[in-house]
């Protein structure tokens, strides 16, 4: 579908909480949206440094000049084709430590994945951590990352989601790109009704895992788990380089990895992998 045609919906806040949850509007602050910005990410951490947000506001671009994804890359993030949000959320105890970004990442994205599914996307899969699958195709990604203001622990959450028209270049990993667009009809004109499902999605998430833990997170990973039993490159932030099996995830969402008879524990914001 060519991304500058007339039947683009653009992006409306009243539309989005229109077809959200009584639940979830009762959680979302307030929804920002931009024509363009550098980063969705970006930008809301700047403004929670300047104290301007609370936990629930959502902030949206049509597009990104420098959107970013895990590892420091770049996301491409043309107009008037995707959805490139973040999302805040904030924990007053701190109890979810920095390492439990990686949990929190596998979350989110199972979260994006449940909301596909129940739009009738069928074929999703999750690549640790953070690529979100249809048909072997990485259509959309997940970045975490903390903050820490006056005690209280924030969490922006990152996705970006190609629906539809000129399918980017998203990374440098083997996973090819693709849109939803290719199976789901006319999604450009149902960007608010697929952002609603996604903020619904990841609202309860949020809310089931620090209220009650990652144990849920990690059994619903399983049915989404794309390296489960497959052969994998991992590549480590020192630049060594490894081979092994996936086998699954541990209960703080670190990728569990076989090497021969020695099982190796893997960090999200160590690690890069690849498929063999």
């Amino acid at each position: 579908m060519d991304s500058n045609c007339e039947s683009i919906e653009k992006l409306s806040a009243t539309a989005i909480r229109s077809e959200m949850s009584a639940s979830a509007n009762a959680i979302c602050n307030a929804i920002i949206i931009h024509d363009e910005i550098h980063s969705t990410n970006r930008w809301m951490m700047d403004e929670l440094t300047a104290g301007r947000l609370c936990k629930g506001d959502i902030c949206i671009a049509e597009s990104q000049t420098n959107g970013r994804g895990r590892l420091g890359r770049k996301w491409e993030s043309p107009g008037n084709s995707g959805l490139y949000a973040s999302l805040l959320w904030s924990e007053k105890n701190g109890e979810f430590s920095e390492k439990n970004a990686s949990l929190l990442t596998l979350a989110m994205g199972v979260a994006v994945a449940n909301a596909l599914k129940g739009i009738g996307i069928s074929e999703i899969g999750i690549k640790w951590p953070n690529d979100i699958l249809m048909r072997e195709k990485k259509i959309s990604g997940i970045l975490v990352e903390r903050v820490v203001k006056n005690s209280v622990t924030y969490w922006v959450v990152g996705i970006g989601l190609n629906i539809g028209g000129e399918i980017p270049v998203v990374d440098s990993s083997a996973v090819m790109p693709g849109s939803l667009s290719e199976c789901y009809p006319d999604s450009l004109e149902k960007r608010n009704y697929i952002a609603s499902k996604i903020f619904c999605s990841v609202f309860e998430s949020c809310s089931d895992l620090f209220m009650r833990g990652g144990e849920s997170v990690v059994q619903s990973w399983g049915s989404y788990d794309y390296l489960n039993g497959k052969k994998i490159v991992i590549k480590n932030a020192d630049g060594t380089v490894l081979r092994g099996m996936a086998g699954g995830v541990f209960d703080d969402g670190s990728l569990r990895v076989f090497h021969g008879s020695v099982i190796a524990r893997y960090y999200s914001g160590e690690t890069s992998v690849r498929i063999q």
